[in-house]
């Protein structure tokens, strides 16, 4: 069976639960983004310290404005227990990488736009099966907060990865030297990918392995032969994800930058595939951390 892409939610069965869940999301983001303020502390970088302190106490206060909607609506703060651990299934890579020496800037925003990006995901499915206008409302109301606090942070994240690759990248003039580009990234992240599907799978963690799987077949199916197959790199989750991302900011980088007004939309057809893509390896990633924690 193949997986859906929407594994790790589950169904939110009333609108004092949603507000519970909300009020979590944002406590745990709130927590998140201190992480990285320290780390970035510790690397005397005030601006994203900063940055990620403003964004805790933002988190803070949605906290704040959730309770106060849930003595609106309810009358009380929401008494809806929710289960214990972390709501994506753990957090311990962002807090090993929180706590490491070598967390760059870029690592750090990559790791705030993935907290915003699985907020946005988890209340847009909420808001998707909704049993009543309500609960709709206020889960696209969650959406859409987290979706701008995403695109403010992939701005960021990618002023970020220039700063940490001084030499620019040869442009693309064509679409063909394009698609060439695209060959040789789906290529690596295939075979990549696929190493990971095996490795889950030894390990009984189907629904990681079958959406690495899927992503790998995606990669091959993208290169139709293009490439000259490389030699897969260190098959990690971290890996995994991290060569995505690596993608998504290249052709991100050519659309912005490109003068020729077809390789522009290509690369902006092909960053949003990279993102899609992104977010299924996000989702075995969890899934993957979830499985470890059962």
């Amino acid at each position: 069976m193949q997986p859906n892409a929407e594994p790790f939610f589950r169904p939110v069965a009333s609108l004092e639960e949603l507000l519970a869940l909300g009020c979590r999301v944002q406590r745990e983001a709130a927590a998140s983004y201190r992480r990285l303020a320290a780390a970035m502390r510790g690397r005397g970088d005030r601006q994203l310290e900063a940055l990620f302190t403003s964004l805790a106490e933002l988190k803070d206060g949605h906290v704040a404005r959730i309770e106060q909607r849930s003595r609106e609506m309810l009358g009380r703060l929401p008494a809806t227990p929710v289960s214990v651990g972390s709501l994506w299934g753990g957090d311990a890579d962002e807090e090993e990488a929180a706590g490491s020496a070598s967390l760059t800037p870029y690592r750090a925003l990559a790791l705030a736009v993935r907290n915003e990006d699985r907020a946005f995901a988890f209340h847009t499915y909420v808001a998707a099966h909704a049993k009543d206008a309500p609960m709709q409302a206020l889960a696209e109301e969650f959406a859409t907060q987290s979706l701008d606090h995403g695109v403010a942070l992939r701005r960021r994240r990618r002023q970020a990865f220039h700063l940490e690759r001084p030499e620019t990248p040869v442009l693309p003039e064509t679409e063909q030297e394009l698609r060439a580009i695209a060959a040789e990234l789906d290529d690596q992240a295939a075979q990549l990918h696929g190493e990971l599907a095996l490795r889950l799978e030894e390990r009984a963690e189907a629904d990681a392995a079958g959406l690495f799987r899927r992503l790998a077949e995606e990669g091959r199916q993208a290169t139709a032969g293009l490439a000259t197959p490389a030699e897969p790199g260190p098959a990690t989750i971290a890996e995994g994800i991290r060569i995505l991302e690596h993608a998504f900011e290249r052709y991100s980088d050519i659309a912005e930058r490109a003068q020729q007004e077809s390789v522009v939309r290509e690369a902006q057809r092909l960053a949003e595939h990279s993102l899609r893509r992104l977010s299924l390896a996000c989702q075995a990633r969890d899934l993957a951390q979830s499985s470890s924690m059962a």
